[in-house]
């Protein structure tokens, strides 16, 4: 087989590899409630005013507390989203691009809460109410700092997360206060023609060390 269908047979094969690798999300750390996000990030989403047109929701949205329903997080008096036993809230950023941050607000952490990073509805890593609240406990108070707070998130560039599902398995997983830094997707027609590109480079510096010899 001739070195150039090697390099773009080698090229499709890499492609496709960097659309399926996998690795996980990582769960940076965990401030204040009212702590601004991260280097980067932006607000995206405040179930009020701010909604980033990259960005959209499907899910439960409550103005204030609903006694054994859903209850605001602690020092939020704004509208807030939940998700509840049946009820998933989905966030989601649009076609073509991914997130490289996030960072929210999840308010009154319980054991029985889920947090699950995806990619076109595939899971990538989900975190519980549990895992969250290390070192705390999730005993959903709503008013302790240890459990209301602002949780921030990276990924990976491989995992294409474009996708956050909240879900509970009793009243309420609350959250609030969405930010984000996105990344567009390179297509893989780029990214096969950047291996490419690259393969061809050394060929012809391969060639030009030969002619160079010769020469000499």
């Amino acid at each position: 087989m001739r070195l150039i269908p090697r390099l773009a047979l080698a090229a499709v094969a890499l492609a496709a590899l960097t659309t399926t690798a996998s690795a996980a999300v990582n769960l940076v750390g965990s401030t204040a409630f009212d702590s601004a996000p991260a280097a980067g990030e932006s607000m995206v989403w405040n179930f009020d005013a701010i909604h980033d047109s990259h960005f959209s929701y499907s899910g439960l949205t409550f103005a204030a507390t609903v006694p054994g329903l859903a209850a605001e997080p602690a020092g939020d008096a704004s509208t807030f989203g939940a998700a509840e036993p049946g009820t998933s809230a989905l966030f989601s950023v649009n076609p073509g691009f991914t997130l490289s941050t996030m960072s929210f607000y999840l308010g009154s952490l319980d054991a029985y809460n889920t947090l699950s990073f995806l990619h076109n509805g595939t899971l990538i890593t989900s975190f519980t109410g549990t895992q969250l609240a290390v070192p705390a406990s999730p005993d959903g108070n709503q008013t302790d700092g240890d459990t209301n707070r602002r949780y921030f998130f990276s990924m990976n560039a491989a995992d294409q997360v474009n996708q956050v599902l909240f879900t509970s398995g009793a009243p309420a997983f609350e959250f609030d206060n969405i930010a984000a830094a996105i990344s567009a997707v390179p297509e893989p027609q780029t990214w096969a023609m950047m291996i490419l590109g690259f393969g061809l480079i050394g060929l012809t510096l391969r060639s030009n060390r030969r002619r160079t010899a010769s020469v000499a």
